[in-house]
């Protein structure tokens, strides 16, 4: 009875000394596994993350990789048949479909020739229904002073906003002679010049001559016929200018 309970003594004191042991270590355990406290650092530009997922269901990264393939699919944007990208905005159009003011003065034509016809100063011309009378612009900085100006202006140019810019289709610039000088002298003396040139021809079945000046841009050739009792010189410039030309007349 003794040796048995002497056994049992033991038992209970071995278990109570491997109870005692065991507890700490277990306790030591529980502190090696506690989780530790992380601190946030910025994600590395070169480290994927996770695809993100857009309205449209498709995935993209978040990334500079995916940035630039995002730009480079956007100049790749279906557009429609005008070349637009359907909801943007309207464009300007090119300059190639925006008509010039000339480009309408020269496409049109008249429906009819009329006369012009000046009893004070002796000559008649014809022109065309397009055209317009225009008072002349100021001649009186001119070394050779004109005592009449009558301009033919396209009627649409005369109604633009650039319309005292625009010289005019047809001029004719009356002068008085001069006393004591001859007409051939006239032209000499006070309208050829360093650079011009001086040729014969025939205006409203008289002599004249047409002074072209070769170092200046259109209108550049100046038609000069004497009268009975004016000067005139005529300077066509627009489409129409040969015929109104050749229909002057002096004498009415």
């Amino acid at each position: 009875m003794f040796r048995v309970s002497t056994y049992s003594l033991n038992c209970l004191l071995f278990a109570v000394l491997l109870i005692g042991c065991g507890s700490q270590p277990s306790a030591q355990v529980n502190m090696d596994v506690s989780p530790p406290v992380t601190v946030a650092t910025p994600t590395p530009s070169d480290q994927s993350l996770e695809p993100l997922v857009t309205p449209t269901g498709e995935s993209s990264m978040n990334t500079d990789d995916a940035m630039e393939s995002n730009n480079d699919s956007s100049n790749t944007s279906p557009q429609n048949d005008s070349g637009m990208i359907p909801g943007s905005p309207p464009s300007a159009p090119p300059p190639e479909t925006v008509k010039d003011e000339t480009e309408d003065v020269v496409s049109r034509q008249p429906t009819e020739w009329l006369t012009y016809t000046d009893s004070s100063f002796g000559f008649s011309i014809e022109y065309p229904d397009t055209y317009v009378i225009i008072e002349a612009a100021d001649t009186s900085s001119q070394t050779t002073t004109a005592t009449q100006n009558i301009h033919f202006q396209d009627a649409l140019l005369a109604q633009s906003e650039t319309a005292n810019l625009q010289p005019p289709q047809f001029a004719i610039d009356v002068f008085d002679p001069p006393a004591d000088v001859s007409f051939e002298q006239w032209i000499d003396n006070d309208v050829i010049f360093s650079g011009s040139t001086r040729d014969s021809t025939d205006i409203g079945g008289r002599q004249g001559y047409v002074v072209t000046l070769s170092i200046q841009l259109a209108p550049n050739q100046f038609y000069y016929v004497a009268g009975d009792d004016y000067y005139y010189k005529l300077t066509p410039l627009g489409i129409h200018g040969e015929r109104m030309l050749q229909s002057f007349t002096i004498g009415t």
